[in-house]
Parts: structure tokens; sequence; C-alpha cells
């Protein structure tokens, strides 16, 4: 289960303080009795943060971000300047039944990367919660420098590292943004440029230049050792609608449990691994131990069929059930439609192999996604592993909701969340029956959420269970994203189930409530760029929503946060 080379090991942290109720009273905002604040922190606003409104939603939260009409944000999440606005990026209904407003920074019509904010507005127009912030002090000259890059010389670095013979599954994307450094607020033109692509190795992500000289300025690029041929490239494509006549199948998977699933018939008489109840379609491929790092042209292989509604290939089954129950899950749990919320396919790959990690193409212990999640590669011992499954389609449940950075913090969260959901998963699919531990069901442990130290990481040094042991490795593993998402996972084991760390004393409130408290942050709280502290606001919001103020599930959370030394 990696997004790179390197095993997936996930983990996550963060951490917010909870202020009490209170008249909001900073200086750039009137202070009056309508206007209070629960949550204060710089970067996540909740309570009753406007004066009703009659306007649309996005203009009530659009005029406050302008500093147009009184509200009680912070400073750092306000941005009147002259050239500021802000787009919507989302607008729909939110589980706490206020309409949730996704607004993107603007200067001068450019996105200021990294700067989107999520707002929360009641059926009064009121705002009830902010979390995100807006960029400062704009009006800057080295903004007003021409621009001496152009967009195709923005893709440069693509062709300098990967060579001309490249084949795009999606064509860059570039567009030109404003950066700022959080370290000195300094403001830089820049292009981002998004792309997925074959190289042949299968590599896909973001990354940011100066558009004055072409120097990097951040780098998001994630490769895996997945060769991909045209005939990947295709398969990563949106399926067509499919003229298959929809039957149930039947099957031992890889723990000798016998199930059931959608399968098709095809023209010629055989049936196939491909459920097109679903969505668009849930398929699965076989690829016979093709060596991915030498056999591109063969993946994803061909589509796992059978003479008749009986499969007898056990890792076929469990790869194609699974993809159908975690679908299942996110349907029945949260009504989602696939990960996008919009039916898009998924395809798994059974009998997969990397020569490099083992000599036995029957012993690949591993797995990769590629397109967001949408497609799943399995190594024969870990396919059968229901947290696995659950984690790499909730990193594509990610992509399409809060979209975190797969960098630093956010990345941390990212991996912690896939955990999380995976954990959740896995007890759907066992009628209630579940672990703390990821991918046991393979004879292996690849994280403990409990306790993390009992697993080594990839460096031989324990995962951490607090934010005193944050390392963001100089940007190894992007920044640590693996590493440092036990951290998380420790919160999340502790708002379950309780315990006592670091002297925090945590009174458990269940499994079920932390699962969607995590779910709702994910979805209708975070931004692509939360760190730990703002995950942190972002949970408390979600359990007082859900629970009401100051209840056990508010205190939990609270509790959690703090045994985790994130404050």
């Amino acid at each position: 289960m990696k997004n790179t080379k390197t095993l997936t090991k996930v983990a996550l942290t963060t951490g917010l303080a909870l202020t009490a109720v209170a008249p909001y009273g900073v200086g750039h905002a009137e202070e009056t009795d309508q206007l209070q604040v629960q949550i204060q922190e710089e970067s996540f606003r909740s309570g009753e943060l406007t004066q009703p409104s009659q306007k649309a939603p996005e203009n009530v939260v659009k005029d406050a971000l302008k500093e147009k009409t009184e509200q009680a944000l912070s400073q750092k999440q306000v941005n009147g300047e002259a050239g500021v606005d802000y787009k919507v990026l989302q607008k729909r209904g939110s589980y706490d039944g206020t309409t949730l407003v996704r607004m993107q920074q603007t200067y001068e019509g450019k996105e200021v990367y990294g700067h989107q904010l999520t707002a929360h507005v009641d059926n009064n127009g009121v705002i009830k919660s902010v979390s995100g912030d807006s960029a400062q002090n704009l009006k800057q000259e080295e903004l007003k420098k021409p621009i001496n890059l152009s967009k195709d010389e923005a893709k440069q670095f693509i062709y300098t590292k990967y060579g001309n013979d490249i084949k795009f599954i999606t064509e860059p994307e570039v567009k030109e943004v404003i950066f700022v450094d959080e370290n000195n607020g300094q403001a830089k033109n820049a292009y981002q440029v998004t792309f997925e692509a074959a190289t042949p190795n299968y590599v896909s992500g973001t990354y940011l230049v100066n558009a004055q000289n072409g120097d990097m300025l951040k780098n998001m690029v994630q490769e895996s050792n997945l060769k991909a041929s045209d005939k990947l490239v295709g398969a990563l494509k949106k399926s067509k609608q499919s003229s298959l006549t929809s039957l149930t199948g039947t099957g031992k998977d890889d723990l000798g449990i016998s199930r059931s699933f959608g399968i098709s018939k095809q023209s010629n008489g055989k049936y196939a691994l491909a459920d097109y109840t679903r969505g668009q379609g849930i398929e699965t491929y076989d690829v016979n131990y093709r060596d991915i790092t030498k056999e591109e042209s063969y993946y994803p292989g061909t589509l796992a069929t059978s003479t008749s509604a009986t499969f007898n290939d056990p890792k076929a089954v469990s790869a194609h059930y699974l993809a159908t129950k975690v679908f299942d899950f996110y349907k029945d749990k949260y009504k989602r439609n696939s990960f996008d919320n919009k039916g898009q396919k998924v395809v798994s790959v059974v009998h997969a192999w990397d020569s490099e990690e083992t000599n036995d193409p029957k012993n690949w212990q591993n797995a990769l996604s590629a397109n967001n999640g949408s497609m799943l590669v399995y190594g024969d011992p870990i396919v059968k592993a229901y947290d696995v499954a659950g984690h790499e389609f909730t990193h594509a449940v990610t992509s399409s909701e809060s979209n975190l950075e797969y960098y630093g913090e956010s990345g941390a969260i990212n991996e912690a969340l896939s955990d999380i959901m995976g954990t959740s998963i896995e007890k759907y699919v066992n009628n209630g029956n579940f672990n703390w531990t990821m991918g046991e069901q393979t004879g292996s442990v690849f994280r403990d959420m409990e306790n993390p130290a009992s697993v080594p990481s990839s460096l031989g040094v324990p995962y951490p269970d607090d934010y005193s042991e944050f390392n963001d490795f100089n940007g190894w593993d992007q920044g640590g994203v693996h590493f440092n998402s036990s951290i998380i996972n420790k919160v999340a084991y502790l708002i379950a189930k309780g315990g006592t760390h670091n002297g925090v004393t945590v009174k458990g409130i269940g499994e079920d409530k932390m699962f969607d408290i995590f779910y709702y942050a994910n979805t209708d709280e975070l931004n692509m760029t939360s760190n730990f502290k703002e995950l942190k606001s972002a949970c408390i919001r979600v359990a007082t929503n859900k629970y009401g103020a100051n209840t056990a599930e508010v205190q939990a959370v609270q509790k959690a946060f703090d045994a985790a030394k994130i404050k």
C-alpha cells in the first residue's frame, strides 16, 4: 500500500486549543453581543461570526473575508487589500445543516497557492465557522515584476527529470499563481504545474516554479515503480458505459471465505469481474506476476474472467469483493457515490510483482495506488487486508474533498485519515470485528494505532505518538508524511478507547463516533494546507455540532489531542 516506492506507513498528528464561549473583542472587528467565538484560533474560528444576512452564502463569506461587513474572524483569515478577492471552489449542504462554502483567495485575478478557506453559513445567513487563512501584505514590488518564464518553460522540469519519452495520462495543467513563503511572507509570481504521466514509471503530483527564474519553490510529485503502458493509461481513464449483462458471481477469497459479488457476462460467453451496478464500474484485472519494473506492457493485465459465475482465483475474488465493499461502506455510511461522489470507476490489479523488492513473484508484500486512488495494484500477500483496501480508497476521498496537500503536516493528516477510515472499513466488512493494527491479515503489521512505537518505521526508529517527536526529515518522504501520521493515529485511538498518555487521561467515546468525527473533519472542515492544530479545531467543531457543547465527546477530542501534545 504505497503511493511512492517505499511501503506506506501511516499516522498523523494534530492539535488546536478550545476557548470558552466569549464575545469577540479583537481590534479589527467591532465587539457586539451577537458576535461570539467558541473556537478561537488564528486559522480556525467558530461561533456566531457575522450578523444575519439575506445574501447568498458565498457572498456572506466573501464580504466577511474582505472586511466589508462586521465579523469575528481572525486577522489572519481576512484581507481587505485592494486586488484581493475570493472565488468559490465548492458550495453544498453540510452534515450540520449549514451551507458549506470553500473559497480560494486570489490577488489581481491569480490564485494565492495554498490559501483556501472553508466556511459554514446557517439558514439565517450567519457564518458559523471559518477554517484556513488568507495571505497578507500582497502589495509587494516582487509581484510587479514581469514574468520571464512561459507556460511551456514551466513544464521543462518534467522533461529534464523524466526525459522526452513521456506519455501523459492527464496533460499538464499549468496556471499562474502567487506563492507566498510561509517563513518570511515574501510573495512571488509562480507557475503551478499538475500532471500524471508514464515516464514510463507512473508519476503524478504538483510542483511550483518561480515564474521569474524557474527555480523550484515546492515539489510534491510522487513516483512509483509501476510502469505505465498504453494499456494502463487507458485503464486509468474514465470508463465508458458498459453494455455487459450484470449478474452475481461467487467464489472463495484469500481468507477461504465464500463471497458473493457483482460480475458481468461478456459477449464471448465468459464471466468477468466487472460490476457496473456501482457507479461507473468496479473492475478487477490479473497481471499474472509480470514485473512492474520490466514488463510494463502487460499492465494492468487482462480483465479477470471465468467460464462460469463461480471464480476460482482467491486473490482476484478478494480484491474485487473488497473494492465493492469499500464502495458500499461509503455509500451506506456517508451517502457517497464512489470516492469522488460522482461514481468514478474503481480498478483493482492482482498478482502484481516488483522484482526490486523481492525475488519471489508471489511474495511481493506491497500495494500501490494510481490516479488518486482509483486504481489499486496488489501483491499477493496484501490483497486480503480489509484495512489496506480502505486506506487506499480513502486517499481518493480526501483528494475529492479537503484535498490535503501531500506534504508536511497536511500530508501526515492525509495518511492518518486513510488509516482511521481503513480501520472503520475493516469493521464494516468484518461484521463488526476489527483491531487497531494495519495490514495484519497479510501476516505483517504495518502500523499500530494503539501503540505506534511497537512498529519500527522504515528508518529503523519507532513511530512517534506525540507532537514533540514530529520530524520533517528535511523533506524526505514529503516531509515525513508516513512517519508523523502515527501521532494522529494515537489521537484517534485515545478518542475511541480512552487511556492515559503523557499524564493526560482520556475517557473514550467508542470507535464509531470517532470515525464520524474524523470523516466529517476531512470532508467539511479542513483545507489543502491544514495542519495538526487546525485538525484539532475541526474535530472539536464536528464533535460539538453532532453531540453538543461541553459533552463527553467534545472532552474526549480535546483531551486526546492534548495527550499527544497538540496544543
